[in-house]
C-alpha cells in the first residue's frame, strides 16, 4: 500500500468516529433537553393552580362516579396537561420511560376513573339484584 491510501483510509477512519461523536452528543443533549423539559413540567404540575384542578377533576370523577349524570364534560386543565404530554412522548420531546416513570400511575388513575361506567345496565342490575 502506498502512503495516499492509507492516509485516505486513516481520514476515512476519523470521519466516522468523529460522526459518531457528534451522534452520541446529540442523543445525549436531547435527552438532557428531555430531564429539563419533565423538571419544567413537574413544577408546573405542583403549581397551586393546578393542584386546584386537579382537586377539582377529583371531585367530578367522584360524581361521575356516584351519580347517573356525566360530570366529566367540557375543558379541564388536568386532561390538557396529559395531553400535553402525550403529543410530546409522541413526537419524540420527551422521553417515553421518564414520563411514565413520573407520571404514568397519576395517568392511568385519571383515565380509569374518566372511562368508568358506573351507571351501565349490569353494574345496575348487580346492585339491585333484577334487571331493568
Amino acid at each position: 500500500m502506498d502512503y495516499g491510501s492509507v492516509a485516505a483510509w486513516a481520514n476515512a477512519l476519523v470521519a466516522i468516529f468523529g460522526l459518531g461523536g457528534i451522534f452520541y452528543q446529540a442523543r445525549k443533549a436531547r435527552q438532557l433537553n428531555s430531564s429539563n423539559l419533565l423538571l419544567a413540567l413537574e413544577s408546573k404540575f405542583g403549581e397551586p393552580s393546578m393542584i386546584l384542578a386537579r382537586r377539582e377533576f377529583a371531585e367530578r370523577i367522584k360524581d361521575h362516579l356516584t351519580t347517573a349524570e356525566n360530570a366529566l364534560t367540557g375543558y379541564h386543565p388536568v386532561l390538557a396537561f396529559y395531553d400535553m404530554l402525550a403529543a410530546q412522548v409522541n413526537r419524540g420531546v420527551l422521553d417515553e420511560t421518564l414520563i411514565w416513570h413520573r407520571f404514568g400511575w397519576r395517568v392511568i388513575r385519571c383515565w380509569l376513573g374518566h372511562c368508568h361506567q358506573p351507571y351501565s345496565s349490569s353494574r345496575i342490575v348487580a346492585r339491585s339484584g333484577k334487571p331493568s
